[in-house]
């Protein structure tokens, strides 16, 4: 049992880091759709790579920085960090 509870481990960390490398993203980008009620490390991840004080809460004003960030590189402004947001980040 032991041995197949560590397959299952290890080939779930081979899953989420090769679906990191084939969108260029982060360990976050691979596992996190965020939008506004959002919270926890990820959350403070995109408040750094926004440049904004990083709180780890998604609130108002981490969601106008997504729409901000997302208007300049022409992608679809909804405030939701998802796979495509994440990858331009």
């Amino acid at each position: 049992m032991r041995t197949r509870a560590a397959t299952a481990a290890v080939l779930t960390v081979v899953l989420v880091l090769t679906g990191v490398w084939l969108t260029g993203g982060s360990a976050a980008a691979a596992s996190n759709v965020l939008r506004l009620g959002s919270r926890g490390p990820a959350v403070a991840v995109l408040q750094k790579d926004l440049g904004i004080p990083a709180d780890g809460v998604f609130g108002r004003q981490t969601r106008a920085a997504v729409i901000t960030f997302q208007r300049r590189h022409h992608l679809s402004a909804d405030g939701i960090v998802g796979a495509r947001t994440w990858q331009v980040l």
